[in-house]
């Protein structure tokens, strides 16, 4: 069963709105649900990358006077962990490859990772 969000959030806060939301997907239609959703001095905390411009209600900022933050999710660390685990040889990344495209379709394998048809696109050279 698929529900409208703002109804579901209006239902659950007594039509006030979230007091928190993290937008982690990079997706517009995401960002300016979360933006929506708020209440009025809510937080908003943008972590997923969209990789283009986008156009979201900014004004809901203004007048909700909400309070945006940007988070990165990894650090240096990050890296070095993941090094050591892939060492280990029990992670496989060929599994998370979902396509295998010649450069030349890099569009068909952009649009398949905004989609959400793609977890993961190699573009071969």
């Amino acid at each position: 069963m698929q529900q409208n969000l703002m109804d579901h959030v209006k239902a659950e806060t007594d039509g006030f709105g979230v007091d928190v939301a993290v937008e982690c997907a990079g997706v517009e239609a995401s960002a300016r649900s979360c933006l929506t959703a708020i209440r009025p001095l809510g937080h908003y905390t943008q972590v997923g990358h969209f990789g283009k411009e986008v156009t979201v209600p900014l004004d809901l900022v203004a007048f909700k006077q909400i309070r945006m933050a940007g988070s990165v999710g990894y650090t240096a660390e990050t890296w070095i962990r993941m090094m050591k685990i892939l060492e280990q040889g029990k992670v496989q990344l060929g599994d998370v490859i979902t396509h295998k495209l010649p450069l030349d379709d890099w569009k068909k394998g952009f649009a398949a990772c905004e989609d959400k048809s793609a977890l993961k696109v190699v573009l071969q050279p």
